[in-house]
């Protein structure tokens, strides 16, 4: 298996799709260890992914609705993005991932992310405590990321992990 990952977002790389080609060439499954997707914004990019080999893919989707990820993640083609999040989860291991905003991606929303992930076939789901001061996990000497932002105590992401695992068919983790 060859692993596309690390130094940064291939969806973005400008010659994404020539280094895929490329590997293609070995004939051995494609993995990407982690996109945002932001960087597609053709749909017909999916496709080609699966054409050229791609069999695992870790997908940051942060939440199923459009404007969400426009707003949060600065996805200048959401949309884009999530129809080829949707087309991969139908023929491909997808495992999404998503940073949980109290009172942003969590709660209904959140829900309705993981039945829209599990309808359409994705294998799991990676969530990730939001952090947004060193004593809550923050790194490198950043200040607070999302000012005035709430953030989850461990307890109860654990209960919330705990909670959706229990209402769904695909791994939550």
């Amino acid at each position: 298996r060859v692993t596309i990952s690390g130094g940064g977002d291939p969806s973005c790389y400008p010659r994404f799709r020539e280094l895929v080609e490329l590997l293609a060439g070995v004939e051995a499954p494609l993995h990407i260890g982690y996109t945002s997707g932001i960087g597609f914004d053709d749909p017909d990019i999916a496709q080609f992914l699966i054409d050229h080999g791609l069999t695992e893919l870790s997908f940051t989707v942060f939440a199923a609705d459009p404007r969400l990820r426009k707003k949060y993640m600065h996805d200048p083609t959401p949309k884009a993005s999530l129809d080829i999040l949707e087309r991969l989860c139908g023929e491909i291991d997808v495992f999404a991932a998503a940073v949980v905003l109290p009172g942003v991606n969590d709660g209904e929303v959140l829900v309705r992310t993981c039945e829209w992930l599990e309808e359409r076939g994705a294998k799991g789901l990676i969530l990730m405590r939001f952090a947004n001061a060193p004593e809550q996990g923050l790194i490198l000497g950043n200040g607070p990321i999302i000012k005035n932002q709430p953030v989850q105590t461990v307890e109860s992401f654990r209960d919330l992990i705990a909670d959706l695992s229990g209402k769904f068919d695909m791994k939550i983790s």
